[in-house]
């Protein structure tokens, strides 16, 4: 018997976070299941799900595979709010090793620059979201660093339902990547 943790996948797949097996990451368990993860650990006024973040992420990015990509780890294990994160330290290390995976398996080719500029994207994306979504009129300021990170030109005012969100995010995937 496998002594290794793994989850079951939507698809039936078995996926072990520490250590995965590229040929076991399939993007419809990605899309299926950041479409039914709520930013923020659910804590929002409405539901927001990691997929629709990333699909709307991926559409300021120089590279948007790699902004489309950048939370998938997730899908795997959870979306964990960055201000807490570094309380799991094994997690992070799992997250590290399933996002590399998941770029080698759909060949997105990450480089400084397309890591700064996702990163810089994902951090002003977090604000837009704090503003529409969160129950604090207060700055946002728990612990993230917002210097620098110039504000998205965007409102969220539509909010996908989990099925929109999945289907939305494939969609976006298959236009986006090469075969």
């Amino acid at each position: 018997m496998n002594k290794e943790p793994y989850i079951v996948t939507f698809t039936g797949k078995r996926i072990c976070p520490v250590s995965p097996d590229i040929d076991e990451i399939c993007i419809e368990d990605i899309a299926h299941s950041l479409a039914l993860k709520c930013r923020f650990g659910g804590h929002t006024r409405v539901f927001f799900s990691v997929a629709q973040h990333s699909v709307i992420v991926s559409n300021f990015c120089s590279d948007p595979l790699h902004g489309l990509l950048h939370d998938a780890g997730e899908a795997y294990l959870a979306d964990v709010a960055s201000t807490v994160k570094h309380l799991f330290p094994t997690m992070r290390y799992a997250e590290e090793i399933l996002i590399e995976k998941i770029f080698k398996k759909f060949g997105v080719m990450e480089t400084e620059k397309t890591k700064r500029c996702t990163h810089s994207v994902d951090r002003a994306m977090l604000r837009v979201e704090w503003d529409a979504l969160i129950n604090d009129p207060n700055e946002y300021g728990l612990g993230v660093d917002m210097s620098g990170v110039q504000r998205l030109l965007l409102r969220l005012d539509d909010f996908w339902s989990p099925e929109e969100a999945e289907r939305l995010f494939l969609n976006r995937f298959n236009e986006l990547y090469q075969r």
